[in-house]
């Protein structure tokens, strides 16, 4: 997942008082003043006729309209998983219908994916070797990602860690601290770009737990984890439709020796995969990673955007 600039998010539209010329109390939805400022936009846009015609003037409305769109469906998500406790499971695959376009949603909870800084090191093999990376074996990768996290200069197989970027021609070294983002993967040694990208449906940084969701996972995950295979995967995520604290407890004995690489709970962080279709122009795609609100009053907050 490539980075995308940090955004606070809005809150939930609120009810604000505002006076009336009558002099009697009113009130004035946030959500209001977002369709005014978009209606400004479209008036703007319609003055470019005057400086670059009819025909740029109408490219821009539709960029307006899809971007308008975009924050739709965003917003729409934050609040049901936010606000309304909706889960990720139940959120995925929604659609909703506006006059201007048709808006699909994707989810999926970070939590039960495989966190860069938390993981073992066994599980971060087996994600790159269900993933199916080419460039190195799946352990040459745990160690990479170990060493990139880990806070000494010492190479997992012994040896410098800073020799053997020197050796790959690279100017830097580990960072010895976190992993910032999924996409920092590319700054590793000899690990190839295609496989940073077969990588992004199983990792995240956003489950400093370590411990991979049952509840939460999705099935590609479940099946990494050693010695559970096809049937009990299917059995998770039959137990998980009823899921309670016993349940739960259930799926992890279900697991065996795997259930210390498994957690519940844990932070509530969500990738949110919005599909625009507009009646004018072109689909457009954007991943956006929700996280709660970090300001005072606020719901949610952006942490990652990145257009796809």
């Amino acid at each position: 997942m490539a980075a995308g600039p940090g955004a606070s998010g809005r809150t939930a539209p609120r009810r604000r008082a505002a006076e009336r010329g009558s002099g009697r109390g009113g009130f004035v939805l946030v959500s209001v003043l977002g369709i005014a400022a978009l209606a400004t936009a479209l008036v703007a846009s319609l003055l470019l006729l005057s400086r670059a015609g009819l025909g740029d003037a109408a490219l821009r409305r539709d960029d307006l309209v899809i971007e308008a769109l975009l924050g739709a469906g965003v917003e729409t998500a934050a609040y049901q998983l936010f606000a309304q406790q909706v889960s990720a499971a139940g959120l995925d695959g929604q659609e909703i219908r506006f006059d201007a376009g048709r808006v699909t949603l994707a989810v999926t909870a970070q939590r039960g994916l495989v966190d860069l800084n938390g993981a073992d090191p066994a599980l971060l093999a087996a994600a790159y070797a269900a993933a199916r990376g080419r460039s190195m074996r799946p352990d040459e990768f745990a160690g990479l990602v170990a060493d990139w996290r880990d806070g000494d200069d010492e190479d997992h197989r012994g040896g410098s860690e800073r020799d053997r970027y020197a050796a790959a021609g690279l100017a830097y070294g580990p960072a010895n601290t976190r992993f910032a983002r999924v996409a920092d993967l590319r700054l590793l040694p000899g690990l190839a770009a295609e496989d940073v990208v077969a990588l992004q449906p199983f990792v995240t940084v956003f489950n400093p737990s370590g411990r991979i969701d049952l509840g939460a996972a999705p099935r590609a995950v479940l099946e990494i984890l050693p010695g559970v295979g096809p049937a009990t995967v299917s059995r998770l995520i039959e137990m998980r439709r009823r899921l309670t604290e016993a349940v739960a407890q259930q799926m992890l004995e279900l697991i065996g020796d795997s259930a210390r690489f498994a957690g519940a709970g844990g932070p509530a962080a969500f990738e949110v995969t919005v599909a625009v279709t507009p009646r004018a122009g072109r689909p457009r795609r954007a991943a956006v990673m929700l996280i709660p609100g970090v300001a005072e009053g606020s719901l949610y907050h952006v942490a990652e955007w990145t257009d796809r």
